[in-house]
Formats: C-alpha cells, sequence, structure tokens
C-alpha cells in the first residue's frame, strides 16, 4: 500500500511526499536535512494530511 501525505513547513509552505511506510518516512523528514531548489532548508512542523492509496 502506498501513502500520499503533506507536511506543513515551518515557513508557511507545503511539502508532499509519497511512501510506503508513513512512520520511517515522517522519522527521516524529522532527522534529515531537506532542502528546497533554493536550497534553504525546511523544518517540517506536523503531518497535516494522509491518504492510503490501495492498488
Amino acid at each position: 500500500m502506498w501513502y500520499v501525505y503533506i507536511l506543513l513547513c515551518a515557513d508557511g509552505s507545503f511539502y508532499t511526499g509519497c511512501t510506503t511506510d508513513v512512520e520511517r518516512r515522517i522519522t527521516e523528514h524529522n532527522t534529515t536535512r531537506f532542502t528546497t531548489l533554493k536550497s534553504e532548508l525546511l523544518l517540517f512542523l506536523k503531518l497535516i494530511w494522509l491518504l492510503l492509496i490501495s492498488i
């Protein structure tokens, strides 16, 4: 099963992604530095949307 999610970032922007393991992916977001195309650090505040896709 796949999940699509949206995270709210500290700068008010949103980050979208997909994964097969939500807990692992959120942990990675909280422990890894992610950058935008402008190379600015994104700080993830919270998960605001999650959709389960069963294929």
